[in-house]
């Protein structure tokens, strides 16, 4: 473990510390604004769902294309909230 490592565990160790000390009850942090993590939004995951409708025939890779999204993002809303997967170069529920 190289020294950068073993300061930065121990920095965190006394700051949890401290946090429990000022009367902190969980280890989660804590919500922060900014940029989401991911691209599955409600109007994303309708796009997808309106060109896989469209043709069902479309891979993951034309519909990253098509939408300009991420490759995991467009895997997870078909797979996830669309319910679908490939069989025979179709998409079918």
């Amino acid at each position: 473990m190289a020294y950068g490592e073993y300061a930065t565990k121990k920095l965190s160790v006394f700051e949890l510390h401290w946090w429990f000390k000022e009367g902190r009850e969980d280890v989660l942090d804590d919500p922060r604004s900014g940029q989401p993590k991911t691209q599955e939004t409600d109007a994303n995951v309708d796009r997808v769902r309106t060109l896989v409708r469209s043709d069902r025939r479309l891979g993951v890779r034309v519909i990253v294309v098509e939408l300009n999204m991420n490759r995991e993002t467009v895997q997870q809303i078909v797979k996830d909230d669309l319910g679908m997967r490939n069989i025979s170069t179709k998409m079918v529920p």
